[in-house]
């Protein structure tokens, strides 16, 4: 009974911190059910959720740096997505205390794995979105998201560059080699075509930028998301 009282105070602080009260707390409920738990879990709420935070995310972004291209505005959406930032949100708000796992799960210490408070935050935003519609959960998003703008508009632009070359230099091989492809527009507002390439990987990524240094950063950049995706530097 004890243990009952505490996760249902837990969920309303769940409630509280994100401006929204259930009519269905079941939602809630399924949102942190792992898989682990039952057959009945959170994974189509995750489906759902990734999809509207991906949506509004980019609406946010677009809306809020008019002069920004998309090269930049994909990285800044990712690293407002990934999941290390959806999982600090989560741990913020109180998702790790009513995660429902099971005992192997949990004796793991499955309540703080970033992967599976990741998945809950994107289940509770589509959980949401079933319960209140999609003017309420984007209004939910806006709020959560709003303060970490300008952070994910330079976070993953700072260091890249050197991240890059650091990685590269750690297996031994030839540095990463920048060009301009083309120049558009008039000389009062020139958008420079940056090419980042790894020429012992046959690697090559492309980045449009309103200078030749961010174009650098931001292909650097996308070199790097390239990197991990295609686990090459583990080779």
């Amino acid at each position: 009974m004890r243990e009952r009282v505490g996760f249902e105070n837990a969920m309303a602080e769940l409630e509280f911190a994100i401006g929204y009260k259930f009519k269905s707390i079941s939602l809630l409920t399924l949102a942190m059910t792992h898989r682990s738990f039952s057959k009945d879990n959170n994974e189509r709420l995750e489906f759902l959720g990734d999809a509207i935070l991906g949506a509004v995310v980019s609406s946010i972004l677009f809306e809020a740096n008019p002069n920004f291209q998309e090269d930049r505005l994909s990285l800044m959406r990712a690293e407002l997505v990934k999941g290390q930032s959806l999982a600090t949100i989560g741990r913020s708000i109180g998702i790790p205390k009513i995660l429902r796992l099971g005992a192997g799960e949990a004796k793991q210490g499955g309540a703080e794995r970033e992967s599976i408070i990741a998945d809950a935050f994107e289940a509770l935003i589509g959980a949401v979105q079933l319960d209140a519609g999609m003017e309420v959960v984007e209004k939910i998003v806006r709020r959560i998201f709003e303060d970490r703008l300008e952070k994910a508009a330079f976070a993953n632009l700072k260091d890249s560059k050197t991240e890059l070359q650091e990685q590269v230099q750690s297996e031994g091989e030839n540095l990463p080699r920048y060009s301009v492809v083309r120049v558009i527009g008039p000389d009062h507002n020139k958008t420079y075509e940056i090419k980042c390439e790894l020429s012992w990987l046959k690697l090559e990524t492309l980045a449009l930028a309103g200078s030749k240094k961010e174009g650098e950063k931001l292909a650097a950049q996308k070199m790097l998301c390239l990197l991990q995706e295609t686990e090459v530097t583990q080779r």
